[in-house]
């Protein structure tokens, strides 16, 4: 109920895409009540599913929904071929594939600083 219109969401995604460019990451966090809990409910995963696609509808190529620990959406895919390049877990990290800043499936350059 704060912060969730769909059609606000997709402006700003496209504003990103437009201003910033589309190898911006977007970050979109899921809403906990801080206190009393009756009083707002949390985002629901329909909501940040349709957020995050509304983001790559909008041509952005990284859209990562946080606190919400097991969603593929903690993940990096390549933007060019889909391949799972980073595996998350809220905040951790398993497994990074990318290898001298390229999709080790496509060899699509990924932007990005990523230590050997």
């Amino acid at each position: 109920g704060c912060n969730d219109d769909l059609g606000e969401l997709r402006e700003l995604a496209a504003w990103i895409e437009e201003e910033l460019g589309p190898q911006t990451p977007w970050h979109v966090n899921r809403f906990f009540p801080p206190a009393r809990p009756e009083e707002r409910k949390p985002t629901s995963m329909e909501l940040l599913d349709a957020v995050h696609e509304l983001g790559q509808d909008q041509g952005l190529w990284y859209v990562y929904v946080g606190k919400l620990p097991g969603s593929q959406w903690e993940n990096t895919y390549c933007h060019f071929c889909g391949e799972l390049l980073v595996e998350r877990y809220n905040i951790d990290l398993f497994d990074n594939r990318i290898i001298d800043a390229r999709c080790p499936e496509c060899n699509a350059r990924i932007p990005g600083h990523f230590p050997e």
